[in-house]
């Protein structure tokens, strides 16, 4: 790809006609940036052809590399609640994409979300005497893919013909009549415009296309995902529209109605004294004590990859009044959103297994050697490694060391400001 630089071109129409999109085939169009396949340039038919998740990559470079004009996106911090707002062109460079859409497609080949697909709605559908639950969507090129661009454009958008070929479906059950299928689709409920929404991003959108920013307030990994906007909404997921079977339908069914029924989370009195119980359990089977443990009720502590922490050891140096101290650290709200987002699960076995853990990395402590600790930070810098490359994981790297050196730093200077100083 090659791109001329220039003002970012901030106009959304093409062809007359105001779309999703459309400021990359402008930007097509007047030459501001070119494709080529083994060095063979792609042009406005080749481009049009193109599959819209290929597509969306372009969006997406297109967006990192300025060619067009992009808003900075605004997104709550999954640890914190801090406001970020996150810019795609300040994140991870374009040329550790190669390797991360190959790793992309290899994952989704296994799951089974690659096109074409038989999808699995919440709730049939209506066609004239028929009901079906069951459609059947296939690839959408850029040219297929444009009267729905141009409808999500407008607000108040209807379901036609033209827009079902544009989503990919090509048949409902065994009727293939978009006619039909846009009709069935109009009077459908939220819940299967959710669910369809959400497949649709899985399937025509590379799970590569992600932005993580690191919350400045409290570390946490955000992963934006990208371009923005998209073509529908969704609210939640619905893995169960990719299930192969009536067993696995079945048994991701269950899972939804336990989450609608399980009780709520502890509060974090009742957590508290639960940790305290189990603790006491622990501290006898391992055979350790004076070790001091808290449970944390504000936004957790992270791990090097920004990933909240379920909980933590930390020994604490001796002082001049002191000898050596020990600390674990229970993350309340890490357990909270587990049962939030994943549904119930047995929470005084995890709490059990994370106190187990900690202490385990107490005893290494004493021994002057923690292996698991060495693995657990190298599992995570081959996780950034592959994810977002080696760029992000040095900068980041540089990062800490400043943040450890710069005080450092500051009292050398102030240090060498007192003497030039004092020697006038």
């Amino acid at each position: 790809m090659s791109v001329t630089h220039g003002e970012p071109i901030s106009r959304d129409d093409f062809d007359g006609l105001p779309m999703l999109g459309g400021r990359v085939l402008r930007a097509l169009a007047e030459n501001r940036m070119s494709v080529a396949i083994d060095a063979r340039a792609l042009d406005d038919g080749a481009i049009r052809a193109l599959p819209i998740a290929d597509y969306h990559v372009l969006r997406d470079v297109a967006a990192r590399l300025d060619v067009v004009a992009h808003d900075a996106e605004e997104l709550g911090c999954r640890n914190c609640d801090e406001t970020l707002v996150v810019d795609v062109a300040d994140e991870v460079p374009v040329e550790h994409f190669a390797k991360r859409f190959a790793k992309d497609a290899a994952e989704r080949e296994a799951q089974g979300t690659t096109l074409p697909a038989t999808l699995h709605l919440p709730e049939p559908l209506s066609l004239g005497r028929k009901r079906t639950s069951v459609l059947t969507m296939g690839p959408v090129t850029v040219d297929a893919a444009i009267p729905l661009w141009a409808a999500v454009h407008r607000p108040g958008w209807t379901i036609t013909p033209a827009i079902v070929r544009a989503m990919g479906i090509r048949a409902a059950g065994e009727i293939r009549d978009p006619k039909a299928i846009a009709a069935a689709l109009d009077a459908a409920s939220d819940r299967v415009w959710d669910a369809l929404g959400y497949a649709f991003d899985v399937l025509h959108y590379p799970g590569a296309l992600v932005v993580p920013y690191v919350c400045p307030r409290c570390g946490a990994r955000n992963d934006l995902e990208t371009p923005q906007p998209r073509e529908l909404e969704w609210s939640e997921e619905y893995p169960d529209v990719f299930a192969h079977d009536a067993k696995e339908r079945a048994e991701h069914r269950s899972t939804r109605r336990e989450r609608a029924r399980a009780p709520t989370f502890p509060d974090a009195v009742a957590f508290e004294r639960t940790v305290e119980r189990i603790t006491a359990q622990v501290y006898e089977a391992k055979g350790v004590r004076n070790i001091a443990i808290r449970v944390e009720t504000g936004p957790p502590a992270v791990d090097d990859g920004g990933e909240p922490l379920l909980g933590s050891y930390e020994p604490i140096p001796p002082t001049d009044t002191t000898g050596w101290e020990f600390l674990i650290t229970v993350y309340y709200e890490t357990f909270q959103r587990m049962h939030r987002e994943d549904g119930p699960y047995d929470l005084e076995a995890e709490l059990r297994e994370t106190i187990e853990h900690e202490v385990d990395h107490h005893l290494a402590h004493l021994r002057g050697d923690d292996p698991v600790d060495r693995e657990e930070r190298e599992e995570i810098r081959r996780d950034i490694l592959d994810t977002y490359g080696r760029d992000r994981l040095t900068r980041r790297a540089i990062l800490d060391v400043l943040k450890l050196a710069l005080p450092l730093l500051l009292l050398a200077l102030l240090v060498l400001l007192y003497l030039g100083t004092g020697s006038r």
